[in-house]
């Protein structure tokens, strides 16, 4: 099962709530089983949604989730609560590497 870096941009301005803190834990309850414990470095473009500026030029978190597929982690993407209020969120698989197996003589 493919796992997918989900990069969230949080709003210009981010001042956190309770609101938006109770969004965010019913967001990561939806996920459930999808997160794996461990990811690396993904390798392909990523696609964005909403506002997502320049790595550093604001507040940024992620999360790892498994999916069978880009649309399952897209829809994922799509419902995290701070996408409609000016946030951003960016998609990107992360690549399996597999270990190469030489033989020794």
């Amino acid at each position: 099962m493919p796992t997918f870096l989900l990069r969230h941009h949080f709003p210009a301005n981010f001042q956190g709530s309770p609101e938006t803190a109770a969004a965010a834990r019913d967001w990561f309850a939806q996920l459930g089983a999808t997160m794996p414990g461990r990811g690396s470095t993904a390798a392909e473009e990523p696609r964005r949604l909403g506002d997502c500026p320049t790595p550093g030029e604001r507040r940024m978190a992620y999360t790892l989730i498994s999916t069978d597929d880009l649309e399952t982690a897209m829809a994922f993407a799509e419902a995290w609560p701070l996408l409609g209020r000016g946030g951003g969120v960016e998609v990107q698989e992360i690549p399996v590497l597999t270990p190469s197996v030489q033989a020794t003589t």
